[in-house]
């Protein structure tokens, strides 16, 4: 009796520890189709329990066309322009909104500070980005989709999700900034193979 106990405590503090990156929250409430066209929502503490609003002044858009003019050339440019921008977002939400430097690969110890995000805050907030890049007409090659998932218990990997773009042949890209600190540039790779890998891995 006592080893199936702690087998089922085991149990439970392992779906705890999982719990943050599984988070069935609408992505509404995470944030990720606000409509305005000067802001953005950014999430934090883990399952989005902190939002800000991030505003973009006249400087800050010209910016992003200033760096996106440089992926003009093709979708895999165009990506690694998105990806820059994804960085210096992060950059510029740590700055206005003083937030502390989120830290790569975090997990439950994290949960609850500010500024502190899993990958339920991270996918929320890169597409939340993406689709107002998107609604103001600086995306050619590429279009957000909804957030991917990965991981689930009994195959043995964490469970994980990620933002996602869509080039103009069709191909998916996953554009994973969890794996990294706040304000560096995300994991872009096509998402068969991003859905293929563990959640331990890191690139």
């Amino acid at each position: 009796m006592k080893i199936k106990n702690v087998a089922r405590a085991s149990a439970v503090m392992l779906l705890t520890v999982l719990a943050a990156c599984q988070s069935n929250g609408s992505l509404s409430s995470l944030g990720v189709t606000d409509g305005g066209e000067k802001e953005v929502k950014i999430c934090s503490g883990f399952g989005c329990i902190y939002s800000a609003q991030l505003a973009f002044t006249g400087a800050d858009l010209k910016h992003m066309k200033s760096v996106l003019s440089t992926g003009i050339a093709s979708p895999a440019k165009e990506r690694r322009s998105i990806a820059k921008l994804i960085a210096w977002k992060e950059r510029l939400a740590q700055s206005k909104l003083r937030m502390v430097t989120d830290t790569r690969l975090s997990y439950q110890r994290d949960a609850g500070k500010v500024g502190q995000m899993d990958c339920v805050d991270e996918s929320s907030n890169t597409l939340a980005f993406i689709e107002f890049l998107n609604r103001n007409g600086l995306l050619k090659f590429n279009k957000p989709m909804p957030i991917v998932g990965r991981g689930f218990l009994f195959d043995g990997r964490y469970p994980h999700r990620t933002a996602v773009l869509r080039d103009i042949k069709g191909v998916d890209w996953a554009i994973d900034s969890w794996k990294k600190d706040g304000g560096k540039l995300p994991q872009v790779v096509e998402l068969a193979i991003w859905k293929k890998e563990r959640s331990s891995e890191y690139r």
